[in-house]
């Protein structure tokens, strides 16, 4: 939270960032199935670039780029033990977001030219699929009591399809 005054008025400024949530149950200990859903970022966007160009008395002009929105990932996965202590799991994906960019060109006043604005628009959908192992501990063959617990994991990504819808407009002379 920021705060600023000038004595006779004050202004409070905060920001919330929403990172998501995910959560897990066990379903069958001793089978080590388990269930696990959420909501996360998967990308974001967010810049505003302002320039300004001094082309002149009559001419001068602010160039501004703004880019705004990002990919939320839906998921849903189950995981399981497998015969020697391994460990396997999956998730289920929906990837969904909006995305837009935005230029400017804003002349001066003075200037002889009109502004200009140029606007892309982009909706995302898609499903993916991520499955993942785990080793049992191994931290019995390195001999020491400082390491308890040691695994290795290992999960990749299956290429998940988006479908973009996108529209783009502009405004210039």
């Amino acid at each position: 939270i920021s705060q600023i005054g000038d004595g006779n008025t004050d202004a409070n400024f905060s920001e919330v960032k929403f990172t998501g949530f995910h959560l897990a149950f066990p379903i069958e200990r001793d089978l080590g199935i388990g269930f696990v859903f959420g909501l996360t970022p998967y990308s974001t966007i967010n810049y505003d670039i302002s320039t300004k160009y001094l082309e002149g008395e009559e001419n001068s002009y602010t160039e501004d780029f703004i880019g705004a929105g990002g990919l939320s990932k839906v998921f849903f996965g189950f995981s399981t033990f497998l015969p020697f202590e391994f460990s396997v799991g999956a998730t289920f994906e929906y990837f969904t977001g909006n995305s837009k960019y935005e230029t400017k060109i804003i002349y001066d006043d003075s200037s002889d030219y009109s502004d200009s604005y140029f606007t892309s628009e982009l909706k995302h959908k898609g499903l993916g699929t991520t499955i993942g192992f785990l080793t049992p501990n191994i931290s019995s063959i390195f001999g020491t009591e400082n390491i308890k617990s040691l695994r290795f994991g290992l999960s990749y990504e299956i290429g998940s399809k988006i479908n973009t819808d996108s529209s783009s407009y502009a405004i210039t002379t």
